[in-house]
C-alpha cells in the first residue's frame, strides 16, 4: 500500500506566531564533537544577522562536548542549551528544537561544520526574493582544513531541485534555512541516514517550494572516522528506495518502510551492497567521488538490479 500525500495546501493552514525579535532559530543537536565545536559555533554567533537564537542540545556525548555548551551558553546570552537525559539520537533531538524554536525561520547546523559569516543574512534575503520555504546553500566539503575542500553545486530553483530529487537530495542537510511552518508541518521521521532525503520529498509533494542560494556559505566536514560500509550500503538502499518512491510522486509510508527495512531481502540487498563499499575502500576511491549522486548511482544500482531490487 503507497501513502500518496494529498494536501498540498496544507501549509496554508498553519499559522504560527511570531516571538519578539528573533529572526532566525538555529537547531544545532551534538555529540561527541569536543574538537569542532568551539569552530561550529564561533561561525554561528559571528553572524552579520545577529537577531538569532541558537538551540543546542545535548546528546549526552561521553567526550567534553557537555563543558564546551555549558561555556558557550555562559558567554552569550542567545544560547538556549537543551541537555537530553539519555541519548535520543538525532531524529529525536532535531525535533525536540524544532517546537522549542521561537524564530520567524529555522536554520539548520551540525556541531562540526562552518558557516559563512553572512550565511543566514544571505539565505533569508534569497528565501524572501524568491518566495521559497526552504533554501540551501553551495557548499565545500573537506576533512581537516577549509582549503582542501572539494565545491559541491546544487541547483538553484524549485524546478532544478524538484527534478534532482529524483535521484539524491537537492540540499545539503546542515546547510537548511526555512519557515519555521514548514519544519512544524512535517517534523522529521524515523527514516534513519535519509530523514533529510524524506523531508525534502514530502516538502515537495506537499507543495513547498524548495531552492539553494548561488553562493557557498557552508563547508560541511566529511568525517572519516566515522563512515561505515554499513551505514553506507544502508544509506545508499534506503535513498533509492525513497527516490522510487518520489518518482512516482508517492510519500513512503511508515509501516510499509518499517516492514522493508526488517524484511530479509533489505538484508541481503544491505549485505551486497556493503560487499561493493568494502570494494570501493580498499581501491582507494576518494569519499569527494562517492559524494556523487551520479557516481553513487553508477556503483550501486548494478547490485540492485542483479537483486531484482522493487518498493
Amino acid at each position: 500500500m503507497f501513502l500518496v500525500f494529498s494536501h498540498l495546501n496544507r501549509k496554508e493552514n498553519i499559522k504560527v506566531e511570531e516571538y519578539n525579535d528573533i529572526r532566525v532559530s538555529v537547531i544545532m543537536p551534538v555529540y561527541n564533537v569536543e574538537k569542532y565545536l568551539d569552530q561550529a559555533l564561533q561561525s554561528i554567533i559571528k553572524q552579520t544577522l545577529s537577531n538569532i537564537e541558537i538551540i543546542i542540545v545535548e546528546d549526552c556525548s561521553n567526550d567534553n562536548t557537555c563543558m564546551i555548551v555549558e561555556k558557550y551558553s555562559r558567554i552569550d546570552k542567545r544560547i538556549v542549551p537543551i541537555y537530553n537525559k539519555k541519548n535520543e539520537g538525532l531524529i529525536n533531538s532535531l525535533n525536540k528544537a524544532i517546537h522549542i524554536a521561537k524564530g520567524k525561520y529555522i536554520a539548520r547546523m551540525d556541531g562540526d561544520d562552518i558557516s559563512d559569516i553572512n550565511r543566514f543574512a544571505e539565505q533569508v534575503s534569497y528565501l524572501e526574493g524568491k518566495d521559497i520555504d526552504l533554501v540551501g546553500s553551495q557548499c565545500y566539503y573537506f576533512y581537516n582544513e577549509k582549503t582542501d575542500g572539494k565545491e559541491i553545486r546544487y541547483p538553484t530553483s524549485d524546478k532544478g531541485c524538484k527534478k534532482f530529487l529524483k535521484y539524491s537530495s537537492a540540499l545539503a542537510h546542515p546547510a537548511w534555512l526555512g519557515k519555521r511552518e514548514l519544519f512544524l508541518d512535517l517534523q522529521y521521521r524515523n527514516i534513519e541516514t535519509c530523514e533529510d532525503y524524506d523531508f525534502l520529498i514530502r516538502a515537495s509533494i506537499g507543495g513547498y517550494k524548495i531552492g539553494n542560494v548561488p553562493q557557498h556559505l557552508f563547508y560541511y566536514r566529511l568525517n572519516a572516522e566515522g563512515i561505515s560500509s554499513v551505514n553506507a550500503s544502508k544509506q545508499y538502499l534506503i535513498a533509492e528506495y525513497l527516490a522510487k518512491k518520489y518518482r512516482r510522486h508517492e510519500v513512503v509510508e511508515m509501516l510499509e518502510y518499517e516492514e522493508w527495512i526488517n524484511s530479509s531481502k533489505f538484508t541481503e540487498l544491505s549485505n551486497k551492497v556493503m560487499k561493493q563499499c568494502n570494494y570501493i575502500n580498499r581501491r582507494g576511491f576518494s569519499l569527494m567521488k562517492i559524494l556523487s549522486p551520479l557516481w553513487i548511482k553508477q556503483q550501486i544500482v548494478k547490485v540492485l538490479k542483479s537483486n531484482c531490487f522493487r518498493c
